[in-house]
């Protein structure tokens, strides 16, 4: 199956690492309040966030996900802390979705530090994520937004 962004993957030499597999699995990934929000499921190379980055590797063209609601729930805390209002443009949300074989390829989950359970989703073109997520929490509270003014 062909992926998502294969135009732009492709530039890059060995992008997809042999971690880089089709699997059966739970996500957690960082949304808005409305998982139909076009900002859910795009890679950070299109983002809003990254205007102007360099597309150093492919990975800028993944989607961020990981192993536990708690996982993602403490690194956008985390995020969200040291970048004042980063939270604008990565989710203020937490869903949930089980990712088939049929939807792309995993890697190898992080065991690092304070990128504990975080891992890279390379999308397959046909996949509709915002139809296999649902919000399971809000992060990010209407007092808390008012804390960061």
């Amino acid at each position: 199956m062909k992926l998502k962004y294969a135009d732009f993957i492709n530039q890059f030499n060995n992008c997809l690492t042999a971690d880089c597999i089709p699997q059966n699995r739970d996500a957690f990934r960082w949304t808005f309040d409305q998982i139909t929000d076009e900002r859910n499921f795009i890679p950070r190379y299109f983002s809003p966030l990254y205007p102007d980055h360099k597309k150093i590797d492919c990975i800028g063209y993944a989607l961020s996900m990981f192993d536990t609601e708690e996982q993602a729930t403490a690194m956008l805390n985390m995020l969200s802390r040291d970048r004042g209002r980063i939270f604008n443009k990565l989710g203020t949300h937490i869903a949930k979705g089980k990712l088939t074989i049929y939807d792309g390829l995993s890697g190898e989950s992080s065991r690092a530090g304070n990128n504990h359970g975080h891992f890279s989703f390379f999308a397959y073109e046909n996949t509709d994520l915002s139809k296999k997520f649902m919000i399971t929490k809000q992060i990010i509270t209407s007092s808390w937004k008012n804390l960061m003014v």
